[in-house]
C-alpha cells in the first residue's frame, strides 16, 4: 500500500474525510456507505463579486504613519493604516455545499476506504460494494462510481448553506443558488431553472416559465468576469 492513505472506518467529520480535487473542483469524501456525504467546493464561489478593493490615494499617508511609528505612538500608526491605508477586506470563500448518497443498507463487513496519493483517486470497499470516487481535469468533473456483487440501490441529493434551491429532472439534480438570482426567482414563482447553454466560462443562460411564457435569464458564478460583464452580454443577446 505505498503511496495511499487507508483506513478500517468512515470519517466522523471534516478532519477525518479523504480530499480531492482538480484544482479548480474540490471534494471532501468521508466513506460512508450508508449515508454517504462529500463536500463540494468550486473555486469561483466566494462571497461578494470581482473588484479592486485598493486604496488609490493610500501612498499619502505613508509618512505620516512613518512618522508615527518612529515617534513611538503605535496607537496613531495604527488608526492611520487602518482609517486611510487598509483595502477592503477580503471576501469570504464559500462552501458550494453537499452530495449525499443513501444506500439502501449499511455496508460494513471487511470495510475499508483508501487514498491513493499518485492518482487521486478514493475508493470505498465493504461487503461486496466499491465506491470509487476521483476529480477529473480534463472533463472537469466529479466522477463517482458505483459498483456492486449483488443488486442494490442508492438515492442522491443535494444540499447547500447557502440559500439555494434543489430540482430533479431527466436524472440531472440541479442546484441553483446566489442571493439576487433566488430573490428574482421567488418574486416570479418560478420554481424550476433550466440552463440553456454556456455563454462564457462560468456565463449560464438559462430560461424559466412565467405567466406562461419562457422568459430568459443571464447567471453568473462570482469569479468570473468583470462588473459590467452582464450589462455587454445582454446588448450582444439584443443585437442578435
Amino acid at each position: 500500500m505505498k503511496n495511499q492513505l487507508y483506513y478500517t472506518k468512515p470519517a466522523k467529520c471534516f478532519e477525518q474525510a479523504l480530499p480531492l480535487g482538480n484544482g479548480r473542483l474540490g471534494i471532501m469524501t468521508y466513506g460512508n456507505l450508508r449515508h454517504e456525504r462529500l463536500s463540494l467546493n468550486e473555486d469561483s464561489l466566494w462571497s461578494g463579486y470581482p473588484k479592486d478593493q485598493n486604496k488609490a490615494d493610500a501612498h499619502k499617508y505613508l509618512a505620516a504613519c512613518r512618522e508615527a511609528i518612529f515617534a513611538k505612538d503605535y496607537a496613531k500608526a495604527k488608526d492611520i493604516l487602518n482609517r486611510d491605508m487598509h483595502g477592503h477586506w477580503s471576501e469570504a470563500y464559500l462552501p458550494l455545499g453537499n452530495l449525499r448518497i443513501d444506500y439502501d443498507r449499511a455496508y460494513k463487513k471487511n470495510y475499508s476506504r483508501t487514498l491513493d496519493l499518485r492518482t487521486g483517486v478514493a475508493v470505498t470497499r465493504a461487503d461486496g460494494l466499491t465506491q470509487t470516487v476521483f476529480v477529473s481535469h480534463p472533463a472537469q468533473l466529479v466522477v463517482v462510481h458505483i459498483e456492486s456483487d449483488r443488486p442494490f440501490s442508492a438515492t442522491c441529493r443535494l444540499d447547500s448553506l447557502l440559500q439555494s434551491t434543489v430540482t430533479a429532472q431527466d436524472g440531472t439534480l440541479l442546484l441553483t443558488g446566489g442571493d439576487t438570482l433566488l430573490q428574482c426567482m421567488n418574486s416570479v414563482g418560478a420554481r424550476e431553472l433550466e440552463p440553456v447553454c454556456e455563454l462564457e466560462s462560468g456565463i449560464v443562460l438559462a430560461r424559466f416559465t412565467y405567466q406562461g411564457r419562457t422568459r430568459y435569464v443571464i447567471t453568473k458564478s462570482g469569479g468570473f468576469g468583470q462588473e459590467d460583464l452582464l450589462v455587454e452580454l445582454a446588448d450582444r443577446i439584443a443585437k442578435h
